[in-house]
């Protein structure tokens, strides 16, 4: 069987991997502060924060 051969199903070759070095990365940004404290969180949704973080 052959590439060429239109009777039989067509052979899948694998394709190289992209390469990404041209690819600039993006400058990574800080984490947003505001909010961070998982107890304040759930305050703000009206959860009881000792419930879900295993507080006595």
């Amino acid at each position: 069987m052959t590439d060429n051969d239109r009777t039989a199903t067509p052979i899948r070759r694998p394709a190289p991997a992209p390469r990404f070095t041209r690819t600039p990365a993006a400058t990574p940004a800080p984490m947003n502060q505001r909010g961070t404290d998982p107890a304040t969180i759930l305050a703000e949704w009206d959860i009881d924060a000792d419930r879900f973080l295993g507080k006595p």
